[in-house]
């Protein structure tokens, strides 16, 4: 029997048998996630103090939508399931999990030969990709880190007693990598991200690959050091239109699902509706890395959730009280189409120009002005996007792409040729066969 001490108070409190599983947080649910979301906006007094005796420190706090919470939700199921099927202390996994690792950092001979890097699997594993879709300036990065901030993100030691002795193995609760559409390009990001994570050296020098059997290789290597680390979870973020749907994508999205389908590591993907466009090209991938899809729109006009968006921002950052003048959350709605990030983004800009209720009781002469200089860069975008929600017609495919980041998330099948189904009657055909 092992005695752990658990690093957080969020953490099980009784053993499960399962060394790893121990330390992951209990599944919160809506209401603790809302909470852990939003910190110190709106939260009771009873709230604040929980939260820093579990954390000792308040984070920034996230105006979080109902799909944010319910991704925190799955996100933890999805790992603590995870373990289960991969219990450290199971008969032969502790001496699987250190070969898998010795087989990604295999180095060559003095000859320079090595031979091909195996894939380990564990057995009975099965995918576990959760698909994360929002357009554009919805907050995917700092949802990211709020998920990492639950989990944990700073590797922990776990002694075992083994007839050989004391063996240490390795939590690494949640490694983030940014996208890349070409393998090398990626696994190169995973290594630059793992190694720091791990606080280990460069891996990125350390690790040679067989450039000609690369996406084994890679593979190999991804899998190694996963199960080395028992990672709890694998966030892939930065998907979008300009790689995801490029045709040395496939690759990338291929190994990936088979990484999770081998491990049964969550593989959690956080991706714009242009990017996630790029994995309906690829079947396989897709099933393996959509078993949970999550799909988050701006929140309408007159949500609650929305208001509240704008009271933080009004509070936060132009020093109000209370809650947003409602011409402010007009105002915010007609020029950011309600995209949380640029809510922040024009509130930055307009607190150069006043602070505090008495400034903000009526509109500024020159608002629109400020908010637009703001958001200059997301212009072009926002105007198509509107013009296309509104149906107007003359884009080109081609041209549509350009903004496809930033269209709901219910329009991506739409970007994929072959998905839409064109139903409209043909001008040239007889009467009795138009309908």
């Amino acid at each position: 029997m092992y005695e752990l001490k658990s690093e957080s108070t969020r953490a099980v409190a009784v053993s499960t048998g399962n060394p790893v599983l121990d330390r992951v947080p209990a599944i919160p649910n809506q209401a603790m996630a809302k909470e852990f979301f939003r910190q110190s906006f709106r939260a009771t007094p009873a709230a604040l103090e929980m939260l820093k005796a579990n954390q000792g420190e308040l984070y920034r706090p996230i105006v979080s939508m109902e799909k944010q919470e319910m991704l925190l939700y799955d996100v933890v199921a999805f790992v603590r399931a995870g373990f289960k099927d991969r219990n450290l202390i199971a008969k032969g996994n502790g001496e699987l999990f250190r070969h898998s690792l010795a087989i990604a950092r295999q180095a060559p001979n003095v000859q320079g030969h090595r031979e091909p890097r195996e894939v380990v699997e564990i057995k009975g594993a099965r995918p576990r990709g959760i698909l994360f879709v929002t357009s554009a300036r919805m907050g995917r990065r700092v949802t990211a880190e709020r998920i990492a901030q639950f989990l944990g993100s700073d590797p922990m030691p776990i002694e075992l007693m083994t007839p050989g002795g004391r063996v240490t193995h390795w939590y690494l609760p949640v490694l983030r990598v940014n996208w890349s559409g070409r393998l090398d390009d990626f696994l190169g990001k995973f290594l630059t991200a793992y190694g720091p994570a791990m606080r280990q050296g460069d891996l990125l020098s350390e690790i040679r690959v067989d450039k000609g059997r690369l996406e084994a290789e890679a593979l190999a290597i991804m899998v190694g050091l996963c199960l080395g680390a028992n990672l709890g979870l694998l966030i892939v973020e930065r998907i979008d239109t300009s790689e995801a749907g490029s045709d040395s994508a496939g690759k990338v999205w291929s190994v990936l699902g088979q990484l999770t389908r081998a491990t049964g590591i969550p593989v959690l993907c956080m991706a714009t509706t242009g990017g996630a466009s790029g994995l309906m090209r690829h079947p396989s991938a897709s099933g393996e890395l959509s078993v949970k899809t999550i799909s988050m729109r701006p929140p309408a006009s007159d949500s609650a959730e929305w208001a509240d968006v704008c009271s933080y921002a009004y509070q936060e950052i132009l020093g109000g009280t209370g809650k947003a003048p409602s011409w402010l959350v007009n105002k915010l709605e007609e020029l950011t189409q309600c995209r949380t990030a640029l809510v922040i983004k024009s509130c930055l800009a307009l607190a150069q120009y006043g602070y505090g209720d008495a400034f903000w009781t009526a509109v500024p002469a020159d608002f629109d002005e400020i908010v637009k200089a703001a958001l200059y860069t997301e212009q072009a975008s926002l105007s198509n996007v509107k013009r296309l929600e509104n149906g107007i017609r003359g884009y080109t495919r081609a041209s549509v792409m350009r903004f496809a980041d930033w269209l709901a998330p219910g329009e991506g099948p739409n970007l994929v040729l072959g998905l839409q189904i064109q139903t409209s009657p043909r001008a040239n055909l007889p009467p009795e066969l138009r309908d």
